[in-house]
């Protein structure tokens, strides 16, 4: 009989290992299926000891010891994985199991090896493996990692590129499979399992080094040979998750490539500054110098929407009806379908307008069950409309007044899909027009059979907000923002990020041109866009992150409970006090009324070596006061370590 600890692969699990005893053969490493709470759940044996030694510790235990379900097989989880999961989980305040089962897909855990697959020993000599940063064009990066993967297959070395979305994974498989298709790997979650299955058992077959794309869930796949790992389109907020344990996956690759020793690089078309900065400062190299000139900006149109050309001069647009669309769009649009062409139009929100606002006091009309904007829809009839909450789905009468001062003066701002669709049909009824958002593009499947058949018309018109970007590959003649200000409504520090995204993103799309409207065009990013220099805002975006502590100069840490207003009042009291002490930059805690709820979020902002991982930069270290303070937090309480908002 043996005693054997057991790191449990679920979420919500608050112990770092659980024990239990079994007769059956087992050793440290084997993923075995578990009993916890009326269920079972796979976990991996972290040691194994005899029960008779152990007969002591088992009589004096404070629970009963349960039996081991069945032993499923031997680990594939490469060390240095696991070793770089120990090293985040301090990182994150969070436990071991948490953050495997967050990380692991369950193919590898469902289908263990069929004997140890034998790593290499990884010897810790204190010498950093290769971390590059590769910010130049798509077709730039894509050349070169034609070859550089070539040259690893020369080497005897699998190359692993890590892209955030599904949709990534296609537009990249695509572009660098050729010529190696027998040689290349895809895993994502939206595979079959089955079909996941027989790919992996295929991988553990194949002994010629492999290319593979995968998505961060697949991080952990089988290979001995590993020899680069490559996180590509690194700004993409996907590589965070949105539940616990908050990972973010760019972290944790770095990590295990330290581990690994595998050679590191993060590729986009800009990236993100803190990424810049590392390398400004040494912690990072390069394959190539950073490209921050845009290539064809002639190519780009900016239309002031506060006034419009006529013949004679500028008018006013307020002195006629207001419009979505200005005369030069229409203009161009006209012109591209003339020519049988394609357009497509960004519109950042849903409805008709994504704000409502009162004209007397100023205030945001909320949803009354979530406390979110309200969105105005069209209703049943074409001259009805009706309050949409898009985030919880809460309908209002469009008829309601202020809720702060009673007021019937209320306000729609923005432009939102349905708004330019109105537009669009009265300017073109007879032109097929292609509407992209979650509630037309609901899955994968309808999405890529949307922009098929868009592709299919010999001239069309696509409307939609970013799921738009997911679906259209090909290039059209014409693209436009219908309103860039819109953008600005995000609240998050980093907002000039995203509308640098949304500008590349839609100016690489266009064959032709590109408009972008706007009421504000002095804004430095679409200056520092149009103007093709993105190193200067580069270096005005860090001196502002500097003044107001934002990262990378500090490392945020949010933390947040829910409940009852005096529940999270008494919360508010206990945290106040815990962190009064701290040598931080700390933010005040504040309370915010979501519908029937209230929450609690304290938000701290800590110099930045004072909270980075030795493996990230080497001076970093996670101050042991507020480690101390955060792992001491009770489990229903959320801590995000590095928010993209601090609200």
């Amino acid at each position: 009989m043996k005693v054997v600890k057991v790191l449990p692969l679920a979420k919500g699990m608050t112990k770092e290992h659980l024990t239990y005893f079994t007769a059956k053969e087992v050793d440290i490493g084997d993923i075995v299926s578990i009993p916890v709470r009326k269920k079972y759940i796979s976990g991996i044996v972290i040691d194994c000891g005899d029960a008779e030694v152990e007969k002591a510790d088992v009589k004096s235990a404070s629970f009963v010891m349960k039996k081991i379900d069945k032993v499923k097989g031997p680990s594939s989880l490469p060390p240095a994985f696991l070793s770089a999961v120990k090293e985040i989980k301090d990182y994150l305040a969070s436990h071991t199991g948490i953050i495997l089962s967050s990380l692991l897909s369950e193919t590898l855990l469902k289908e263990p090896a069929q004997k140890k697959i034998e790593y290499k020993e990884i010897v810790d000599d204190g010498i950093m493996s290769e971390r590059l940063i590769f910010q130049a064009s798509f077709d730039d990066r894509i050349s070169y990692y034609k070859t550089f993967v070539r040259e690893s297959f020369a080497k005897k070395q699998s190359v692993i590129i890590c892209l955030p979305t599904i949709h990534d994974i296609e537009h990249y498989q695509d572009a660098l499979k050729k010529g190696i298709e027998e040689y290349t790997f895809i895993f994502h979650s939206d595979e079959r399992e089955i079909t996941q299955l027989e790919h992996l058992k295929k991988l553990r077959a194949e002994t010629h080094p492999v290319l593979l794309l995968i998505t961060p869930g697949f991080l952990g796949i089988p290979r001995h040979d590993l020899g680069t790992l490559i996180i590509e389109r690194e700004s993409s907020s996907a590589f965070k998750s949105l539940r616990r344990p908050y990972i973010d996956a760019r972290i944790f690759a770095e990590l295990y490539a330290r581990h690994a020793k595998m050679k590191f690089i993060l590729g986009d078309t800009l990236l993100r500054p803190e990424t810049l900065l590392r390398k400004d400062s040494g912690e990072l190299g390069e394959v190539a110098p950073p490209t921050f000139r845009m290539s064809s900006s002639e190519r780009l149109r900016l239309v002031d929407t506060r006034r419009e050309k006529n013949e004679v001069g500028f008018r006013q647009t307020r002195k006629i009806e207001w419009r979505a669309l200005s005369d030069e769009l229409i203009s161009e649009i006209k012109k591209t379908l003339d020519h049988t062409g394609h357009c497509a139009l960004f519109a950042l929100r849903k409805g008709l307008a994504p704000l409502t606002v009162c004209n007397d006091c100023g205030t945001t009309l909320p949803c009354p069950k979530c406390n979110a904007p309200l969105v105005l829809y069209k209703g049943a009839t074409p001259e009805s409309r009706v309050f949409m909450c898009n985030k919880c789905g809460e309908e209002s009468d469009s008829h309601m007044n202020c809720g702060v001062c009673g007021s019937w003066n209320l306000a729609p701002l923005g432009i939102g899909t349905e708004r330019v669709l109105e537009e669009i049909k009265a300017l073109f009824p007879d032109v097929p027009l292609y509407v992209f958002d979650k509630d037309t593009v609901s899955t994968r499947k309808k999405g890529d059979a949307l922009a098929k058949q868009f592709y299919k018309e010999e001239r069309a018109i696509a409307l939609g907000t970013e799921v738009l970007f997911n679906y259209l590959k090909h290039k059209v003649r014409l693209t436009a923002v219908v309103s860039f200000d819109s953008l600005f409504s995000i609240p998050s520090f980093r907002i000039n990020e995203k509308a640098l995204f949304v500008l590349y993103t839609l100016h690489n799309l266009s064959e032709n041109i590109t408009i972008i409207q706007t009421k504000y065009p002095e804004n430095d990013v679409l200056k520092a866009f149009i103007g093709s220099n993105l190193l200067e805002l580069y270096r005005e975006e860090l001196k502002i992150r500097k003044i107001l502590k934002y990262p990378p100069w500090s490392t945020i840490i949010k933390l947040s409970v829910s409940g009852n207003l005096p529940a999270v009042e008494k919360e508010q009291i206990r945290l106040n006090e815990e962190f009064k002490d701290f040598e931080g930059e700390y933010c005040n805690s504040f309370i915010k009324r979501i519908g029937d709820i209230y929450m609690l979020t304290l938000v701290l902002k800590v110099p930045r070596l004072e909270w980075t991982l030795s493996s990230i930069s080497k001076k970093g270290r996670l101050n042991p006061t507020l480690s101390r303070l955060l792992t001491q937090q009770p489990p229903y309480m959320r801590i995000i370590v590095d928010p993209d908002d601090v609200l």
